[in-house]
């Protein structure tokens, strides 16, 4: 544009039925759902109030106020409602065969919320949902910011989905990014805030989100990349696992030779830094991590 526009834009949307919504954009409910056979599709409906205003050249102006209420089905589908207890977890993302995924404490894999040290927890947070104990599922706050971002860079450079959104994808959907599929994410994500919870969405995250070829959850990917577990990683390995989840196997090129190439150890350091500007370590940590040789599944150098 010619010029330099303020927008100012709301949207109101009032009792949004999934179940019809998916209905009349021709989707079914997703299978993995398990809904009841012959019984209600009802996945529960919302209402959602959202304004944006800003300036369309600068992303960083806008500013974002929304407010979303979800009211759950009357019965929650089983497929969700397993969740909260034990459950066993097989990816189907592309060739195989995979490995099941224990989620429960009996899996020597398995690692509980409690016990993934504090650092890792903000160190994810900051990186992938700095709004995750604050929102509805969604955080349509940072959408307005990485649509701008993305157009004015060219390519999808950023993205917007929250870790309810991610542990949808994961759990139940492909990888197909059609509209549609946004569709059932989106009643999937509100089902999932409704029924588990923050801290149990967390904690499955970090179990069986991917880091690697056939590499899920936090305790296998710290020992497999740093021989190491959780509670003795280094704030580095951190912000370098962390930092790989967006990609975990486009990212494998870039330490493939033991250490990561020049354009990860920006994004770690950028990740350390925001670390930093937090408090959520000192100043004599974040200069350590900085000058710590990441070393990946291989020996490390003397000490």
């Amino acid at each position: 544009l010619d010029t330099d526009p303020v927008i100012d834009l709301a949207l109101g949307v009032r009792q949004l039925d999934f179940a019809q919504l998916l209905g009349t954009s021709g989707l079914a409910v997703p299978e993995s759902l398990e809904m009841t056979p012959g019984g209600s599709h009802d996945l529960g409906s919302a209402t959602i109030d959202l304004r944006v205003r800003g300036r369309l050249a600068d992303p960083a102006s806008l500013v974002v106020t929304q407010k979303i209420d979800f009211r759950p089905p009357r019965q929650m589908p089983p497929g969700i409602a397993r969740l909260r207890g034990d459950f066993s977890f097989t990816p189907d993302d592309g060739a195989g065969p995979h490995r099941a995924i224990d989620v429960s404490p009996a899996s020597p894999d398995f690692i509980a919320l409690r016990d993934v040290p504090p650092l890792f927890v903000r160190t994810l947070l900051l990186a992938e949902d700095s709004s995750f104990y604050g929102h509805r599922g969604i955080d349509l706050r940072e959408l307005p910011t990485a649509l701008l971002t993305n157009w004015s860079r060219g390519g999808a450079s950023r993205g917007a989905s929250t870790i309810t959104q991610q542990l949808a994808k994961n759990l139940f959907l492909s990888r197909d990014k059609q509209l549609g599929r946004k569709l059932q994410e989106l009643a999937i994500t509100f089902l999932l805030e409704s029924a588990l919870g923050k801290d149990r969405i967390l904690e499955i995250y970090l179990n069986i989100i991917e880091w690697g070829p056939d590499l899920r959850g936090l305790r296998p990917a710290a020992r497999t990349y740093f021989g190491r577990e959780p509670r003795a990683l280094t704030p580095a390995e951190m912000a370098f696992l962390v930092s790989i989840i967006p990609g975990p196997i486009k990212y494998q090129a870039s330490f493939a030779h033991g250490m990561p190439g020049p354009g990860l150890q920006v994004l770690i350091d950028d990740l350390l830094a925001k670390l930093r500007s937090v408090d959520a370590i000192s100043a004599e940590e974040y200069h350590r991590a900085l000058l710590e040789p990441i070393v990946v599944a291989g020996e490390r150098p003397p000490e």
